[in-house]
């Protein structure tokens, strides 16, 4: 089953990451959050994601 896993940052992705995958969802993640402030820490909540995305071969 495919699933479209909402991310607001990459350490709230690690444990469900893990538990989807070993029920053998096929996971897809969707950054969205317009409430962090300030920008430059939006920035670097997606290049955090980004590089942790990489790692797990998780599509973005």
């Amino acid at each position: 089953m495919k699933v479209l896993l909402h991310i607001c940052c990459a350490p709230c992705t690690v444990y469900t990451m893990k538990a989807l995958r070993e029920e053998g969802m096929e996971v897809h993640g969707f950054f969205y959050n317009p409430n962090i402030h300030p920008y430059t820490e939006f920035l670097k909540r997606l290049e955090t994601l980004k590089s942790y995305a990489k790692i797990l071969l998780l599509p973005l």
